[in-house]
């Protein structure tokens, strides 16, 4: 099971990377950045959404540049366990 908490600071994602985070969760919580919150305790990604950028568990990319980085960091840990560095 994969629980992502999807951010934005700005306008909310766009469409293909909201589905790109959809896809890699079982379970989606979405909220604006600066909304009040209480954050579920069990998340395993974080997303957050600053055009052009997002950053995904603390690593900042650029949006639609690192697509395909975004999409390797949000499978599960044991789908990475044979190219650890995740690049």
């Amino acid at each position: 099971m994969t629980r992502t908490l999807l951010m934005w600071k700005t306008a909310k994602p766009p469409h293909e990377l909201y589905e790109l985070v959809r896809e890699a969760s079982t379970i989606l919580f979405m909220a604006e950045a600066n909304a009040p919150r209480v954050q579920p305790t069990a998340i395993d990604h974080v997303v957050v959404w600053n055009e052009p950028k997002v950053e995904v568990d603390h690593r900042t990319l650029l949006w639609p540049t690192d697509a395909n980085l975004v999409r390797l960091l949000l499978q599960p840990d044991d789908s990475r366990r044979l190219n650890p560095t995740g690049v």
